[in-house]
């Protein structure tokens, strides 16, 4: 997964030799190991929070076992330009605290990298509390920043995390959101937020469409009730993405899964689930919240 996320920033990634911390606790759900070795953990089951457990418990691991631990061990590498290493990403996660304390600790000696890397520290959970401000104030005094130097370091950020939601070509409603309380939250009040991407597509709506369905989730269903309202319309769906396919039908365009990055390639036209469907039950002149029902009803000859 790391790879697969390094390969689409463009950067180089050596994944190292890892560690299983599940191994070396005889199998423990990570809470109940991070518990055995009193740590505290919150917000099981995010992806941020997980990965900083799953870090404190290797560390008391390492501490407990030795040597031996580390020896078997080689860090991952991932080369950053030395210019700077604060790279906003977009997050599902809110961690319920931002770790401000880190803007202490910021590797960089330039007042505004040092001053952008606490800003960023503040935004782990999107939001910078008043406490956080009075932190960010007092730091930016110290480094001797003025406002307009400020400012530059805020929308730096934005614009960073306005280049990861375009990185795909698509802005989902989330994204748009995100991006909008992000401005919000940086004070950057002359942006032009974008608004959600409305699909574009050209095809022929008509009968005898290759039609496939991937992913799950948001307004897809389950894939024979899609498979059953394609061939209702008229379409024909198939199950994987080939030179013949006309369209694919997704539960999610910024997705990066194996069916949605051919279909890129191809050129195949990608629309999600619910366009495709609001479609489906247009031509079938029912509403999108009965038509549901309806098509489960068996067929009449």
């Amino acid at each position: 997964m790391l790879d697969q996320e390094f390969r689409k920033a463009d950067r180089p990634f050596d994944g190292g030799r890892p560690f299983c911390t599940c191994d070396a606790t005889g199998r423990m759900a990570l809470p109940t190991a991070c518990a055995s070795h009193d740590i505290l953990f919150h917000d099981h089951h995010r992806a941020l929070s997980d990965a900083r457990a799953t870090a404190a418990l290797y560390k008391a691991l390492a501490h407990r076992k030795g040597d031996g631990v580390l020896k078997r061990c080689r860090v991952a590498q991932c080369p950053v330009p030395q210019q700077d290493v604060v790279v906003r990403t977009l997050r599902r996660e809110g961690i319920g605290g931002s770790p401000i304390r880190r803007v202490t600790r910021s590797p960089w000696r330039e007042p505004r990298l040092a001053y952008r890397y606490a800003v960023n520290a503040a935004l782990d959970d999107n939001h910078i509390a008043a406490a956080e401000w009075d932190t960010l104030d007092a730091l930016a005094e110290t480094l001797g920043l003025t406002q307009s130097e400020r400012d530059a370091q805020h929308l730096i950020l934005y614009e960073r995390a306005l280049d990861a939601a375009n990185r795909d070509g698509h802005i989902s409603q989330q994204e748009s959101h995100y991006l909008h309380t992000l401005a919000q939250t940086l004070l950057l009040t002359d942006v032009i937020v974008p608004e959600e991407s409305r699909p574009v597509c050209t095809i022929d709506w008509g009968q005898g469409l290759h039609i496939c369905f991937t992913g799950s989730g948001g307004a897809m269903l389950a894939r024979d009730k899609m498979n059953l309202i394609a061939e209702r319309i008229g379409h024909i769906p198939v199950s994987g993405v080939t030179r013949k396919l006309d369209l694919l039908v997704t539960a999610n365009r910024a997705s990066h899964s194996g069916k949605v990055v051919k279909a890129r390639t191809s050129t195949i036209p990608i629309i999600e689930a619910g366009y495709y469907l609001t479609h489906a039950y247009t031509a079938l002149d029912r509403s999108f919240e009965t038509a549901d029902a309806r098509l489960s009803s068996p067929r009449k000859n």
